[in-house]
């Protein structure tokens, strides 16, 4: 009896290890290191308009890049293997209205353009779009903070697929 339950403990160990290591799975940020790794350089241009957004932009995109890549973040270019140039666009569409006809909730669009030369000096271009919702209360007119709030979770949630979107990249 105690054999039985030996070898079936036994082989339920080795079937599960046999499953979780030879699968394969590798995540995107393996593949998007192989083309970008190194020395890196981020320039976003500036859009006047979200001018602390598209900082915000660079710095979460800088963020990613050194916590999924393990880069090294130069500040000039002449540095850098590999260089970034971004760019920001983001729209404002008014989603729902109240009884009255006011605008209650806004949708916030964002777009990030990434162009960047690999290590393989090969050009990719890269974009990444999300999107955030704010509401605005009866009883006041479009607050700036809830608008800033909904654009900087567009560009953190919209910054998160870059990863899949350079593996994807890689395979081209």
């Amino acid at each position: 009896m105690k054999l039985k339950s030996f070898f079936l403990k036994f082989l339920i160990l080795n079937f599960s290890f046999l499953i979780l290591t030879g699968c394969g799975y590798k995540p995107m940020s393996h593949y998007a290191g192989k083309i970008v790794n190194g020395k890196v350089y981020v320039d976003m241009k500036i859009n006047l308009e979200y001018s602390s957004h598209s900082m915000f932009a660079k710095e979460t995109l800088i963020k990613e890049l050194y916590k999924g890549l393990d880069v090294v973040i130069v500040s000039k270019p002449k540095l850098a293997n590999v260089i970034f140039h971004t760019s920001l666009k983001v729209k404002e569409k008014s989603i729902s209205k109240d009884t009255q006809g006011y605008v209650s909730v806004y949708k916030e669009e964002v777009s990030i353009l990434i162009t960047y030369l690999d290590l393989r000096k090969k050009n990719h271009n890269v974009t990444v779009s999300s999107y955030a919702f704010f509401t605005v209360d009866s009883d006041s007119s479009v607050t700036k903070e809830n608008k800033d709030k909904a654009i900087n979770i567009a560009i953190s949630k919209a910054l998160t697929d870059i990863f899949s979107k350079m593996a994807i990249n890689s395979f081209k």
